[in-house]
């Protein structure tokens, strides 16, 4: 066989190979999980503060509540949110129930997280996932939390929102961009 026939061949089988490819991949494109919208938050409405990665203090909550309230929401929190294991804030079933609780509570309309850290890659296959796709509510953080709020996305179609933790929210920009994205968002997204 002439070197031109084979190079014929092989690109003819490169481009029957990659039509394979493309429409595997156009097939993907068309089986999206639905998009799930949070409803916006309103002011006195109930925010669940959790710490699904490393510890918290007694100081960095107490914080977190006053900012919270200073803007306009009731902040609610179990028992769990200062537990240590050894860097983390409990054990892996204990911060992943603690997260799962707030979702299951419908009296929560949204969770923030108080730090980030490492550690929320380590409870992905713990949280309920069918559980947000029946109670969706507002899930925002940054750091370690991208990891979850990239894993919830993906699973459930919530739109999450990669934001301030509670930590952060006295400096004014902050402020400025979680109430953009929780209370009153443009219908960009």
């Amino acid at each position: 066989m002439k070197t031109r026939n084979i190079i014929l061949l092989i690109g003819l089988s490169l481009v029957f190979l990659m039509s394979g490819v493309f429409a595997q991949s156009v097939n993907n494109k068309n089986e999206q999980t639905n998009v799930i919208k949070p409803t916006r938050l309103c002011h006195g409405d109930k925010i669940g503060l959790v710490a699904p990665a490393w510890l918290i203090t007694e100081i960095d909550l107490q914080l977190s509540i006053q900012r919270i309230k200073e803007l306009g929401f009731e902040p609610v929190y179990s028992d769990r949110i200062l537990g240590k294991q050894g860097y983390f804030s409990g054990t892996d079933q204990e911060r992943a129930d603690d997260f799962n609780c707030m979702i299951n509570n419908s009296d929560i309309k949204a969770v923030v997280f108080v730090n980030g850290g490492y550690g929320c890659a380590r409870i992905l296959d713990l949280v309920d996932y069918d559980a947000i796709k029946k109670n969706p509510k507002i899930i925002i953080g940054f750091s370690d939390c991208t990891a979850l709020i990239n894993a919830i996305h993906k699973k459930t179609g919530l739109i999450t929102f990669h934001g301030p933790i509670s930590r952060t929210l006295h400096h004014d920009y902050s402020r400025q961009q979680f109430e953009s994205a929780t209370v009153s968002p443009t219908d960009r997204y």
